[in-house]
C-alpha cells in the first residue's frame, strides 16, 4: 500500500535500519528524521521529471501588463515579455503551456512571477503532492529511494551507499520516461514533455518550449 508509514519503513529498510515506525506523525528520533527529509527527498523527484500524475493545468491570473508606448521600468514584465502573471499557489514547477510557447520566471520586487507574451496563457505544472497514494508507482518508488538516500548519509554519512541509492532513483526514472513515452498516444513532433529538460535529444525536432527539469541529487543538501 503507497501510504506514509510505508514509505518510511521501506527508506528505513533500504539502508539497513531495523526501526519500525508505526505513526509516522508520532514521536522519536526515526520519526524526526524522516520528517525532516521527505519534503527535500520528494521534492528532489518531483522535479527531476515532469511527471503526469502530479500535472495540474490552470488558466494563470494576470499580474501586470507592459505598456510598450513607455520606457521599460523595474515594475514591469521582464525585457521581450508583454504580461506577467501570478504562479499558482500549488505549483512546484512548472512544465509547458498549453500552446507551447516560450515564458520565464522571475520576480518584481518581492513577487514571483511568470512572464509571457500570451494574453490567455494555460499553464501545464508540477503539484507539490504531498499524499503517496495520488503519485504513480513510479514515483513512489523514486521518493523511497530518494529518502533513503537523504536518511544514509544523516545516519552514517557514507557517500558510496547515498550514491548507489541515487542512482537507482535515476534509472528508474529513464525508464519512467519510457514508460510514459510509450503510453502516450499523442504524435509529438518534438521530445515528449516527461524527457525535456533531463538531457534526452532529438536532433532536429525540439520546437516546443518546456521548462527545464532539475538534475535529481539529494547528496549535496543531505550532507
Amino acid at each position: 500500500m503507497q501510504d506514509l508509514r510505508n514509505l518510511f519503513n521501506q527508506a528505513l529498510s533500504a539502508v539497513g535500519n531495523e526501526i519500525v515506525v508505526t505513526d509516522p506523525a508520532g514521536p522519536g528520533k526515526a520519526q524526526d528524521m524522516l520528517r525532516l527529509w521527505f519534503p527535500v527527498a520528494r521534492q528532489a523527484v518531483f522535479t527531476a521529471a515532469h511527471w503526469p500524475c502530479l500535472r495540474a493545468t490552470k488558466l494563470l491570473a494576470r499580474a501586470a501588463t507592459r505598456d510598450d508606448s513607455l520606457p521599460w521600468t523595474n515594475a514591469d514584465p521582464a525585457p521581450d515579455y508583454m504580461y506577467s502573471y501570478a504562479l499558482p499557489v500549488d505549483m512546484l514547477q512548472p512544465q509547458y503551456m498549453e500552446d507551447f510557447a516560450p515564458f520565464k520566471i522571475g520576480r518584481v520586487g518581492s513577487e514571483k512571477l511568470i512572464f509571457s507574451n500570451n494574453p490567455t496563457p494555460i499553464l501545464c505544472y508540477t503539484q507539490d503532492d504531498e499524499v503517496p497514494v495520488n503519485w504513480d508507482a513510479d514515483v513512489y518508488r523514486c521518493v523511497v529511494w530518494s529518502l533513503a538516500a537523504a536518511i544514509n548519509m544523516s545516519r552514517s554519512g557514507k557517500m558510496n551507499v547515498t550514491q548507489k541509492l541515487e542512482q537507482q532513483v535515476v534509472d528508474l526514472i529513464m525508464s519512467a520516461g519510457e514508460n510514459a513515452a510509450n503510453a502516450d498516444d499523442t504524435y509529438y513532433d518534438a521530445i515528449p514533455s516527461f524527457w525535456a529538460g533531463t538531457g534526452f535529444q532529438v536532433p532536429g525536432l525540439q520546437n516546443r518550449f518546456y521548462y527545464p527539469t532539475a538534475s535529481f541529487r539529494v547528496s549535496a543538501v543531505a550532507a
